[in-house]
């Protein structure tokens, strides 16, 4: 166990109110370096939410009632935790309740791209690079998230989907690097393919051909 944690859980493990902890961020998925801070969640059955943050860590108090009702944002973190201590099997099961995602979601993830694609490529067309690239940015968020997620796990955040989004990973990197619209094109052709064989093609025909039509626009 990490010399920054041992002190504050055993401490846990005396406190009555204490219900569990668990890790969160790049250290909960093996990926810290010396820049990363270690985010340690303390679960308290009564109390105030708190943070006390350190040069190396940082210890967060939550109640058991917020992490089984997280606010969005936080799902991706809650998903992709490390339960260090559980007294009675709460905290393992609320953070469990987030790793799942529903075909609602993935759709609306799904339209998100294609809202901001569409955009995108409208925007280049117009010759508005700054808005251009910025919605093409956008749109890989969404379709991290998408990728990820049809595997029926919520992505964790986009720092650590390296190795996560399959054979798509290069061209999506490279619509990053470059936001061109012909890149573009030709990653939305290839998530189409991806989507319609996981059964969201009624989310792409839902745009009425406006996708068909932007996939056909020329750029040198």
């Amino acid at each position: 166990m990490n010399e920054l944690l041992r002190p504050v859980l055993e401490a846990a493990e005396r406190d009555p109110n204490v219900v569990g902890a668990y890790l969160m961020g790049s250290h909960a998925l093996d990926l810290g370096d010396e820049e990363s801070d270690w985010d340690l969640v303390l679960v308290i059955r009564e109390g105030e939410p708190s943070k006390e943050r350190g040069p190396q860590l940082e210890v967060i108090r939550a109640t058991l009632a917020g992490i089984q009702s997280p606010p969005s944002w936080q799902l991706p973190a809650h998903a992709h935790a490390r339960v260090l201590l559980d007294k009675t099997g709460e905290v393992t099961a609320a953070l469990e309740a987030t790793r799942p995602i529903g075909r609602d979601e993935l759709a609306e993830l799904y339209d998100s791209y294609l809202n901001d694609f569409y955009r995108s490529l409208k925007s280049w067309r117009r010759g508005r690079e700054l808005g251009a690239r910025v919605k093409a940015g956008r749109s890989l968020w969404w379709l991290g998230e998408f990728l990820i997620g049809l595997g029926g796990t919520r992505a964790p955040y986009p720092g650590a989907w390296t190795g996560r989004l399959g054979d798509l990973e290069p061209l999506v990197l490279e619509v990053a690097r470059t936001g061109d619209p012909r890149l573009q094109q030709e990653l939305q052709a290839a998530v189409e393919r991806v989507a319609t064989r996981h059964g969201f093609r009624d989310v792409y025909d839902a745009w009425d051909g406006d996708i068909d039509r932007v996939m056909e626009f020329e750029f040198r």
